[in-house]
């Protein structure tokens, strides 16, 4: 029993005529009973009654459309979730950054992000920028933002963060503004990044 006999098999059944799902389908009539043939054989049972004007379903082809009707579809969905396996990013995204990031940065930046990948889960490491850059070098996160200088030679640096004077104290998150653009963000190319940039390993 393969998709193709099924396929021939519903037509029959849809149209209570192999010539005419023969033509459906740009086959030759004999080549639509052979597949319905085959797949009695396998069940065991007639499928069809052909002794009137009309090809009739038994009970056992109304038993069989039902499940080859399942069958059919779930295999066209599963060839249109693999064809849009490299359309759309999916998978984990681990990120190290330090507490005041996660808290005033990350998550307007985030929201934006999963609005353009919501397939793809984010998993957040809070920690000092220097246990950070340890662990992107480890390759434990896929990224880092943490505040520079950056003393590691092996990663590459990508600024992504902007600050700005702001009404509070300096050093609050009130005196200073973080400006992230979620698109530097991006799971094809898992980087690195930093308060001022982003960094990815060599």
């Amino acid at each position: 029993m393969d998709y193709d006999q099924l396929g021939s098999f519903l037509e029959v059944a849809k149209l209570q005529s192999f010539s005419r799902a023969g033509e459906k389908l740009f086959r030759t009539q004999p080549a639509i009973s052979a597949q319905v043939r085959l797949l009695e054989q396998e069940c065991g049972e007639k499928l069809f009654d052909r002794s009137g004007k009309k090809v009739l379903m038994t009970p056992a082809g109304e038993i069989l459309l039902r499940y080859a009707e399942k069958l059919l579809a779930m295999q066209k969905e599963a060839l249109q979730a693999i064809a849009e396996l490299n359309q759309t990013p999916r998978g984990k995204l681990y990120i190290g950054a330090n507490e005041a990031t996660c808290l005033y940065v990350l998550p307007k930046t985030f929201a934006g992000f999963k609005h353009l990948y919501p397939l793809v889960q984010i998993s957040i490491y809070r920690n000092f920028s220097h246990k950070i850059l340890q662990k992107v070098q480890e390759g434990a996160v896929d990224l880092g933002i943490v505040t520079l200088p950056l003393t590691a030679n092996n990663l590459e640096v990508i600024p992504v963060l902007g600050r700005s004077s702001g009404g509070g104290s300096q050093g609050s998150p009130a005196g200073q503004k973080e400006k992230c653009d979620h698109r530097g963000i991006r799971p094809a190319a898992p980087y690195f990044a930093q308060d001022g940039p982003y960094a990815r390993g060599d």
